[in-house]
């Protein structure tokens, strides 16, 4: 139950925001009564936190695949943003990344949420620094700055064309970054 209410949860918050997805909202969606809602969790900032690490548990199940040891590299960044844009191209306004919305609207309201997403931030990037890290070890690359900038740079160059293509209702600004992307890195 509690998963569910988690799964449902994530749905409504990717779409309308955390603030402005209410605990009775939730619970109709996932039918569940009111009281459910306690059970499982002490509040509703209790229920963000759960709900961040709910679906990061998702999502690196995901970079993981992506990020196996058998595919060269260079080649596993350029296959998840591939996959990513191919996601995002059959509903372009919907360009979001659900650990960037909750970080432009609750870092400043509440540490926890700050220190969790900062986590997953981290997490994410070093998965980008040890692929670039190899891709320099086989000769792939030569990298003119550490790895971890240039793994954050990614990050935050992602997050900005994510940005942009829900502004633009495109999927252009994600297709621009993995182009420009890589032609500055090779």
């Amino acid at each position: 139950m509690k998963e569910h209410i988690l799964r449902k949860g994530v749905v409504l918050v990717s779409k309308k925001g955390f603030k402005n997805t209410g605990i009775s909202e939730i619970l109709k969606s996932a039918s569940v009564p009111k009281g459910s809602f306690y059970y499982y969790f002490d509040s509703k900032t209790d229920f963000g936190i759960q709900l961040i690490n709910y679906a990061a548990q998702s999502f690196f199940s995901e970079i993981e695949r992506h990020f196996a040891r058998e595919t060269p590299p260079l080649e596993r960044i350029e296959n998840f943003f591939g996959e990513q844009i191919n996601h995002f191209q059959t509903s372009p306004c919907r360009c979001n990344c659900l650990f960037g919305k909750l970080s432009q609207e609750l870092t400043e309201e509440d540490p926890l949420f700050r220190i969790e997403l900062a986590k997953i931030f981290e997490s994410w990037k070093v998965f980008f620094s040890e692929t670039l890290i190899e891709a320099e070890k086989f000769g792939t690359i030569k990298l003119k700055h550490s790895p971890d900038a240039l793994a954050r740079f990614i990050l935050s160059g992602w997050e900005g064309a994510l940005i942009q293509s829900k502004l633009l209702q495109s999927i252009v600004p994600l297709e621009e970054f993995r182009e420009i992307f890589f032609s500055l890195l090779k």
